[in-house]
């Protein structure tokens, strides 16, 4: 026994004096009584049992990333609202942050138990296995084993790379959901419930968003009383033929409020075209409507300057006058030459033997402007002055203007001299003020529109427009017809009437292929009506007897003095564009016609409501794809090369470090290393590998590079 003991203790002396970590590695596995076939045995088992964790990691790591794609797939297109609690960007944060997590575990566990199988298997400079182990902690340390990849080429340097790129992985799982704004077409039930909400009241919710428009213009009545006696207008017909017109007596015709406010509105300078809107009902804010045709009243101006003449001359003013009447001319004197004659506006300028004038005039039209020379007479608050802004002439007979003479559907035609703002506002001499001309049109017309509502912004643009009148609609009995071309195909035969068909227009075949041809109708007593309220607008005021309109007046703005101008020419005389003024009582016509449709024949539209949704791109779900796809196989090879090499799993074992320690030269000299840069440069210039002996393994120095 004592010899046994004796023989023992030369093996055991050298653990206790150099490698002081080895015995608790070696008393495990080196026992004597162990065949080597049961050695490997249980080495194998123990390499099988040691990996349970990393590769219930990498499952982990597999099934979030699973789990993450099917999510996006998902909640592709989704609205964010349908998601209760978490967001599906916190829940792709989290799967992407296991996925990662797991399996940069996985890849820092082979990369440690790659130092092991590497200095297994090479010889190679010591700093190779400090460089496996500082990869396995971080991207750094990845880098520097790259470095030593360079020179001698392994796969580990694959495990090395993921370690880097997956810094990478969670900006791009990030990248991967956007958010965007999107519109819904809500179906009748979500309006219903959405105009509850809203409390919208422009029309009933059950039909959804509706926009006015109107198929039919049938408003107003008249009575007719005939009388013993039939009157009997002569007139001559085409042929030249003496013809008869018997028109019906005793027409009395009702006001109608809704006519007269519009068409008044239109002329009033407060109002814009934003607010000649048609009533629309839209409870999301956001709808729109199929181009679709409406009756609707169209305007066009078209300018005169070529037929306008300009002339000048001076002015010898009368040489007696008197209380009351005025003027007492003589023989050879005339009445001033300015388009405003008053004797009340004009006796400042007595005494003056001869004052300029200069004359705008349109012959054809017997429409003229003509002021006195110089700058404007008319000062603050001065209202006995001759000057004249505007002048204008209304018709309702398209043969008494130029450029509408062949039109069977206009109604009214605005003829207008107009002086430029800078003589109004005392900046120019009259001989030097521009005068604009223009006759503008009212007329009867089928409008095709574009209609949407965006943000609560009303959108509607006129993409067809027709004035097309079916051939013989609007007649009546005999002669009428001839009547009417006599009066040059007006619509207005004041101050007789007689019973008509309705005013019919169409939309052609050969317009638009795919526009099924359709029909409009005007009835005969809403054109009366119309024509009613267009003469009450220019009866002179101030008078409760002043003479109706006769149809060939010429009126003036501002007309100082004893006769003043009627309500309509108060309104175009404000206003700095008469044109613009003409469009506005075009539109405020319109509103009016299609208001009083809306809720018997409204244009049916669809409402949608802006959603966010949730949108994938999943082109950034490549770059994770192959990181982890890098990762897997890193791990898998990195797993079977420690299996075929039947190595214990040592990975980041600090005490499989210790128990494998140098010994020997080896030892001394890192011992001797001062700093950490001079232990670098020993492990640069010192080969190693490990060997293995009597079933202990050791690191063990192969040669010294100088």
């Amino acid at each position: 026994m004592a010899e046994l003991i004796q023989s023992q203790k030369p093996s055991l002396q050298p653990l206790l004096d150099e490698t002081q970590g080895e015995p608790l590695v070696q008393t495990s596995c080196s026992s004597r009584s162990a065949s080597p076939e049961k050695k490997r045995d249980t080495n194998t088992q123990k390499l099988h049992i040691s990996w349970w964790l990393e590769l219930s990691a990498l499952v982990l790591s597999l099934a979030s990333l699973g789990a993450l794609v099917a999510l996006l797939y998902i909640s592709d297109g989704q609205p964010v609202s349908t998601w209760a609690g978490l967001s599906p960007s916190a829940i792709v944060s989290i799967l992407a942050g296991t996925s990662k997590a797991s399996l940069a575990f996985v890849i820092s566990t082979c990369l440690s138990q790659g130092k092991w199988n590497w200095a297994g298997r090479f010889v190679g400079p010591l700093i190779d296995f400090d460089r496996f182990d500082a990869a396995s902690r971080g991207a750094w340390g990845s880098i520097r084993l790259l470095r030593s990849m360079i020179r001698h080429p392994h796969w580990a340097s694959v495990g090395a790379f993921t370690v880097i790129v997956l810094l990478a992985y969670e900006p791009f799982i990030q990248a991967i959901l956007t958010l965007k704004d999107v519109s819904v077409v809500l179906d009748n039930t979500n309006y219903n419930q959405l105009s509850a909400i809203e409390l919208d009241s422009n029309g009933p919710s059950e039909t959804g968003p509706v926009i006015g428009r109107s198929s039919i213009l049938d408003f107003g009545y008249w009575d007719v009383q005939t009388s013993p006696g039939v009157r009997q207008i002569p007139f001559r017909g085409p042929d030249g033929k003496e013809m008869v017109f018997t028109p019906e007596d005793g027409l009395s015709t009702a006001e109608d409020m809704g006519l007269t406010a519009s068409f008044w509105n239109g002329f009033s300078s407060l109002v814009t075209p934003r607010n000649l809107w048609p009533a629309f009902s839209c409870a999301s804010g956001n709808c729109s409507w199929a181009p679709f045709k409406s009756l609707a009243i169209c305007s066009k101006c078209i300018d005169l300057s070529e037929h306008a003449v300009r002339t000048s001359g001076n002015y010898t003013f009368p040489q007696q006058w008197g209380l009351p009447g005025g003027w007492k001319l003589q023989k050879n004197e005339t009445l001033p030459e300015v388009s405003n004659k008053d004797f009340y506006v004009n006796q400042d300028l007595f005494g003056k033997r001869l004052v300029a004038w200069t004359r705008h005039e349109i012959p054809e039209l017997g429409l003229d402007l003509t002021n006195y020379d110089g700058k404007r007479k008319c000062g603050s608050g001065n209202v006995v002055c001759p000057d004249t802004y505007l002048s204008v002439t209304f018709t309702t007979n398209p043969g008494h203007t130029i450029n509408f003479r062949n039109s069977s559907t206009v109604f009214l035609t605005i003829q207008y001299l107009q002086a430029n703002k800078s003589w109004r506002q005392n900046e120019t001499t009259w001989q030097d003020t521009k005068v604009t001309t223009q006759e503008c049109g009212l007329c009867f017309c089928v409008n095709e529109y574009e209609t949407s509502l965006e943000q609560g912004v009303f959108k509607e643009s006129v993409v067809n427009s027709w004035t097309n009148k079916t051939a013989n609609s609007h007649s009546g009995s005999s002669n009428v017809m001839e009547y009417r071309q006599y009066l040059n195909n007006t619509l207005d035969l004041f101050p007789y009437h007689a019973n008509l068909t309705d005013l019919q227009l169409f939309v052609p075949d050969e317009r638009n292929k795919g526009l099924v041809k359709e029909t409009f109708n005007i009835t005969d007593p809403s054109i009366v009506v119309l024509f009613k309220t267009i003469r009450r607008g220019l009866q002179a005021v101030d008078r409760y007897d002043a003479p109706g309109w006769n149809g060939t007046e010429t009126f003036i703005y501002p007309s100082f003095g004893v006769n003043r101008p009627p309500g309509i020419l108060f309104g175009l005389g404000e206003s700095e564009n008469v044109s613009v003024s003409v469009e506005k009582v075009a539109l405020s016509l319109t509103k009016w016609m299609r208001d009083r449709e809306l809720t018997s024949s409204p244009e049916h539209g669809k409402a949608t409501v802006m959603t966010v949704i949730t949108r994938v791109r999943w082109e950034f779900l490549i770059f994770p794809a192959v990181t982890h796809l890098l990762g897997v196989v890193f791990a898998v090879v990195s797993i079977w090369e420690t299996n075929s090499l039947k190595r214990p799993a040592w990975k980041s074992s600090m005490l499989a470090a210790l128990s494998h320690a140098p010994d020997g030269e080896l030892r001394e000299k890192l011992r001797e290393a001062a700093t950490p840069d001079d232990i670098q440069e020993v492990g640069r210039k010192t080969k190693v590998i490990m060997e293995y002996q009597d079933g202990r393994s050791r690191l063990t120095s192969k040669e010294e590079i100088e």
